[in-house]
């Protein structure tokens, strides 16, 4: 109708964000009948990108404690894989790679609960594996997978410790 409006509600999913901070959204519309106001056909808008991340290392735990000791290093190429549901519903599954002090991290998460889920080094058993900063819980040994981490928009999250055990001890 002649003079009528109409709000639309369009939901952004961003594929690849920044690791924080402000985006720009452009919607555009456009008519196959006359528009008699050509110029108000677009408009930008700012979205607000908050992000998480979780981080943790694995490593050489020779006495089994689990607690890293002098002595006790990272291990390499251990492959960490994390599993999660976003908000929205939709899955998030991502696999990182510990370097070369057996660090690993996954950052530009999305708020939602996640499970951190170590693949065994070769050679190596289970060992103990620790909770981070955003709690969790650690499956028995053997087990290598910490579940139920629930991660804010804006946390990171730190201290998802994997220990392994060589085989030979």
């Amino acid at each position: 109708a002649v003079g009528a409006s109409a709000s639309i509600t369009v939901p952004v999913k961003i594929i690849t964000a920044p690791t924080a901070g402000e985006l720009d959204n452009t919607a555009s519309i456009s008519t196959s009948s006359k528009d008699e106001v050509p110029g108000n056909n677009s408009k930008v808008g700012k979205v607000l990108v908050e992000t998480a991340s979780l981080a943790g290392r694995v490593y050489d735990d020779l006495n089994d404690n689990g607690t890293l000791d002098a002595g006790e290093s990272g291990l390499a190429a251990v492959a960490v894989q994390l599993v999660g549901t976003a908000p929205d519903g939709e899955t998030v599954s991502l696999t990182a790679t510990t370097d070369v002090n057996g660090n690993y991290s996954f950052t530009k998460l999305p708020a939602g609960t996640y499970t951190v889920t170590e693949t065994q080094p070769a050679n190596y058993l289970d060992g103990k594996d620790s909770v981070g900063t955003a709690g969790g819980t650690a499956a028995a040994v053997p087990g290598d997978a910490i579940s139920g981490i629930v991660l804010a928009k804006d946390t990171a999250a730190t201290g998802y410790s994997r220990m392994a055990r060589p085989s030979f001890q």
